[in-house]
């Protein structure tokens, strides 16, 4: 997520400053959509899928902590309170 100055009805892309980043993994595919939405108060809520490959878990949890399956683990992503994935995050965007 990214901040830019909006100058004469344009915004200057050279005054990106970086606000927060949601790190993923393309090694699998899978559960990394997400959404965004505002509130009547301005809040922007953001949610972010687990970044993990649900299809390999024979329908349990997808944890997996064998050598070389992180892309099959969500407890190092939604499983991890530290982590931002598989999560909604709530964010006022006001400053001053």
């Amino acid at each position: 997520m990214s901040r830019f100055k909006f100058l004469n009805g344009k915004f200057d892309l050279e005054s990106e400053q970086l606000i927060l980043v949601v790190p993923t993994q393309r090694d699998e595919c899978c559960h990394t959509g997400g959404s965004i939405e505002f509130d009547s108060n301005g809040n922007l809520y953001l949610s972010t899928g687990d970044d993990t490959n649900p299809f390999e878990s024979n329908g349990f949890a997808p944890i997996d902590e064998r050598s070389g399956r992180s892309p099959f683990d969500a407890q190092g992503t939604s499983g991890n309170a530290n982590d931002m994935r598989g999560a909604i995050l709530r964010i006022n965007p006001h400053y001053s």
